[in-house]
């Protein structure tokens, strides 16, 4: 099953972070060179570096050979940005104290409050939402930016420069995933994200664009910059109900226009393409609205399409009902579906019964459930 497969392909987990300084991360970077910059986001610009260019005696150097010669993905914060260290501060301190085979792991950091910098292997196979279109891939042309631990692959609003897929090594044209592989990788994110909710640490930021690959196509769940830490031990956790958005915005409203419950003093970003609609209305953030980005993601994964109003746009195409839609008529061909195991996708994410988008949340299937149908 695709589960056993994902456990079988589990990699070994990721040793403790050490910290590092400004100055070696420049030299790693030939000193943060443009040539160097594999993309920009909101927290700052996303750097390949060198580990063999470390000193020696670095703390690196301890690392088992296969991560000390790896390219390493570097995110550096803007300069003189306060909230660069804040977020850079948290982030540590959850990534610390969080390990999963399948959570991007955090190999080292810089708290220089000059630029604070997060460090990560580079994840060789690039982003899920890179890998389910690369014909897009395939015809680079300009970068829309990556802005997570590691090096962010997003495809949905423009391509990348040819330079940038090659810091990667992906040479074009790259191969569609079939069906078992979308479902592995799938599989393999959602045990991170359950062992997340075991500790009591919502993710908030779950989504195709966050689910990064090594290049043996194994998953790893990143960008943990908006998680909500709810452990009772976490100190200076993330207590806010704050919505972030990093693309669109949901059901095509904008901020200013969202009830007046859903907008905290403090809201910053609303994830609108897979922002539950309970968040909108001013709920709570929960293992279940974690959930539902789930769905969306397995809609992207089995459809291919936008996750931009997914359901409702392809009930408008098909002028029917969701529910009674056959999943044939909107699998990706290239991914070779067989018709048993569409349907059940499509169920575990929206159906009358229990499932993933079900918009009463007594009717939110969980996710140890979905991952054993799975």
């Amino acid at each position: 099953t695709a589960a056993a497969a994902s456990r079988d392909a589990a990699p070994p987990t990721a040793p403790t972070a050490v910290e590092l300084s400004l100055d070696d991360l420049s030299r790693a970077t030939d000193g943060f060179a443009g040539g160097k910059q594999i993309g920009a986001g909101g927290f700052g610009r996303v750097f390949v570096a060198a580990a063999e260019k470390l000193p020696l005696d670095h703390p690196l150097s301890a690392l088992p050979a296969h991560l000390r010669q790896a390219p390493l993905a570097v995110k550096r914060a803007r300069s003189g940005r306060q909230s660069g260290l804040t977020r850079a501060l948290m982030e540590v301190k959850l990534l610390k104290a969080v390990e999963h085979p399948h959570l991007l792991p955090l190999l080292g950091y810089c708290l220089d409050e000059k630029a604070p910098c997060l460090i990560s292997p580079l994840m060789r196979g690039g982003s899920l939402a890179l890998r389910l279109r690369p014909s897009e891939a395939d015809a680079v042309r300009r970068d829309h930016g990556w802005h997570s631990i590691s090096a962010r692959l997003t495809i949905t609003a423009g391509t990348f420069l040819q330079a940038q897929l090659d810091l990667l090594g992906l040479k074009p044209p790259l191969k569609p995933l079939v069906w078992w592989q979308r479902l592995r990788i799938m599989c393999q994110a959602i045990e991170a994200l359950i062992y997340m909710h075991s500790l009591h640490v919502l993710h908030r930021d779950f989504k195709a664009d966050n689910i990064f690959l090594d290049e043996h196509l194994t998953a790893y769940l990143a960008d943990t910059g908006f998680a909500k830490d709810q452990r009772p031990e976490a100190s200076g956790r993330s207590k806010s109900n704050v919505m972030y958005m990093t693309m669109g915005y949901a059901h095509d409203q904008q901020p200013a226009t969202l009830p007046s419950a859903a907008r905290p003093p403090d809201t910053a970003f609303l994830n609108g393409r897979y922002l539950d609609p309970i968040i909108v209305k001013g709920g709570d953030y929960s293992p279940k609205t974690d959930g539902y980005a789930v769905g969306i993601s397995l809609l992207v994964c089995l459809t291919n399409r936008d996750p931009v109003q997914i359901v409702e746009r392809v009930e408008e195409e098909l002028e029917e009902d969701f529910e009674e839609i056959d999943a044939a008529q909107i699998a990706d061909s290239a991914a070779g579906w067989p018709a048993a195991v569409s349907n059940a996708v499509k169920e575990l994410a929206q159906s009358s019964s229990k499932c993933l988008l079900h918009q009463k949340d007594r009717k939110r299937a969980a996710l140890p459930d979905v991952l054993a149908r799975l």
